[in-house]
């Protein structure tokens, strides 16, 4: 092999290489949102649990205050 065709695949194989880091950062940036996003859903359905209880027992308070 001569040095023109190593220098030429040195620089595809770099090339290669730094194309797709930027693809992978991207991918682990997509990955951690959803990942954030599943917690914010799971939280968000905690809160409605909580909401919900909370409206019965203030509607347990209001029967109480009425009696």
């Amino acid at each position: 092999m001569t040095y023109q065709k190593i220098r030429v695949a040195i620089v595809l194989v770099c090339f290669t290489v730094l194309s797709a880091w930027p693809a992978s950062a991207a991918s682990k940036e997509q990955l951690q949102m959803m990942a954030d996003i599943r917690m914010l859903q799971e939280q968000a359905q905690q809160l409605q649990v909580l909401i919900g209880a909370l409206n019965e027992a203030i509607k347990t308070v209001n029967t109480r205050l009425d009696q």
